[in-house]
């Protein structure tokens, strides 16, 4: 068993990382294509700011893998200039 994932895969969950939380609590295996076995942990992921304005959202969000038993945190930064 590997204990690193590949550079796609990060990739992959890092590009998933941009979409808001609240659609991966909706749909915790399919808000945006993800790698085989991965799906959002929306039980270990948070954000702060506001949900109706995700440019000012800053969020992890957990993604596992089962099979693997690997689980990423990814970390989205806010878009907004704080002053």
């Amino acid at each position: 068993m590997s204990s690193t994932i590949s550079a796609l895969t990060a990739a992959q969950l890092s590009q998933a990382a941009c979409i808001p939380l609240t659609s991966w609590q909706a749909n915790p295996t399919g808000a945006a294509p993800l790698p085989a076995g991965r799906q959002a942990v929306p039980s270990l992921s948070n954000y702060g700011g506001t949900a109706t304005d995700p440019d000012a959202t800053v969020q992890v969000t957990a993604f596992a893998n089962e099979s693997t038993r690997q689980l990423v945190f990814t970390f989205k930064g806010s878009d907004k200039f704080a002053t």
